[in-house]
């Protein structure tokens, strides 16, 4: 859990010392987004690392709207980004903890580490899907 954390300050801390026109809210709620979306990449990875050897479905099944590709992405949504979503807002930015985190702070190294994580999420996502359709 360290590490998660550390991984979060290091990029508020980028993002707060960046002057690039966006109001403080409005980075953290991309900041948010962005390391959500790293995590569902991660997610979506190992589920189809298990799925290679076991045959199961996480997906919630939904049947709203006509058509499936809707359906499908509805509970994609809430399968693999929602979660995420919510567990990082409750961790970091309620009650605004990434102040209490931004003091405690061990390593700088001026957001690099938040990039090797969401590029390194998606590298792996994307061999997994590669590898997938050779084997």
């Amino acid at each position: 859990m360290n590490c998660y954390y550390e991984i979060w300050v290091d990029v508020i801390d980028k993002a707060k010392n960046t002057n690039n026109g966006k109001s403080s809210k409005d980075k953290m709620i991309t900041l948010l987004v962005a390391f959500s979306i790293a995590q569902g990449f991660n997610l979506v990875t190992i589920y189809f690392i298990i799925s290679y050897f076991i045959r199961f479905n996480p997906l919630i099944g939904f049947d709203i709207f006509p058509g499936k590709y809707l359906d499908i992405a509805l509970s994609g949504f809430i399968s693999f980004y929602l979660p995420f979503f919510v567990i990082n807002y409750f961790l970091i930015f309620y009650k605004k903890k990434y102040e209490r985190l931004l003091d405690k702070r061990k390593l700088n190294s001026g957001g690099k580490a938040f990039v090797f994580y969401f590029f390194g999420s998606g590298i792996i996502f994307f061999l997994t899907i590669f590898l997938g359709k050779l084997l």
